[in-house]
């Protein structure tokens, strides 16, 4: 069994509660998809823990964490990513694992990367169904069933023959068969620590072979949220979005 996870952004309440799920569930890999630093309060707590990760996907972010180059961002996030790296400064181990991650990973008939497979950085969303040839353009060289996060958006992309998008609550908590769904098939694992869908409790994927199912853990946000709070150089809003899954 694997646990599929993304976009921890920093939040350690919340991968703890995810790797509990994850532990009690009996899986055996962990396969992380990248931005386990971004705008939480625990970034250098969460890249200890997921070091042991038997698959590291790394992200803009996490690569941009252990760099003394800028990237081209606003400087909103330059401001967001300073203050990351100077908790990483005593810690070049950590630095060191965080530039180790892959663009992509390919096992058996499983495709995993954090964006697209051409670009960590890009976007894939439930509306680029109504861009078909974006999507084919995406997935023309990988395998059969593919793994991404990045949007915080969870869900499963399926070509039937025209794309579709089917959110979790599609599934209704059961086990996805994959076989039964069409190929090529994508599906988005959602976030960890900063849920963008609606639904504020964290998201990750458990996969057993061939099938799949959508996770949601609650987790103490309201502990994360005034840990931000409290932080002078952390955005208030970065907190108070937790609670509202956007």
């Amino acid at each position: 069994m694997d646990a599929i996870l993304s976009d921890i952004e920093g939040n350690l309440e919340a991968l703890e509660a995810v790797l509990d799920s994850a532990h009690a569930h009996h899986t055996e890999r962990i396969i992380c998809l990248g931005d386990i630093v971004g705008y939480g309060p625990n970034p250098v707590e969460c890249a200890e823990f997921l070091k042991a990760s038997d698959v590291y996907i790394a992200s803009e972010w996490d690569l941009a964490a252990a760099s003394d180059v800028d990237p081209e961002w606003h400087p909103i996030l330059l401001r967001k990513l300073a203050w990351v790296r100077k908790q990483f400064k005593p810690y070049p181990e950590l630095l060191k694992f965080l530039r180790s991650g892959k663009e992509l990973h390919t096992y058996e008939n499983k495709t995993y990367f954090h964006g697209t497979p051409q670009r960590r950085m890009d976007f894939i969303f439930p509306e680029d169904i109504y861009s078909p040839g974006k999507l084919d353009r995406i997935l023309e060289n990988v395998t059969s069933y593919s793994f991404c996060g990045n949007s915080h958006v969870p869900g499963l992309f399926l070509k039937k023959p025209a794309w579709d998008f089917q959110a979790p609550e599609a599934f209704s908590d059961r086990w996805i068969n994959l076989g039964d769904e069409s190929k090529p098939c994508l599906c988005n694992v959602g976030s960890v620590g900063q849920p963008r869908d609606g639904d504020r409790r964290a998201c990750y994927v458990l996969n057993d072979g061939e099938r799949i199912r959508f996770m949601r853990v609650e987790y103490d946000a309201e502990k994360t949220r005034q840990k931000i709070h409290d932080n002078p150089d952390q955005d208030d809003i970065d907190g108070d979005r937790l609670d509202w899954g956007r």
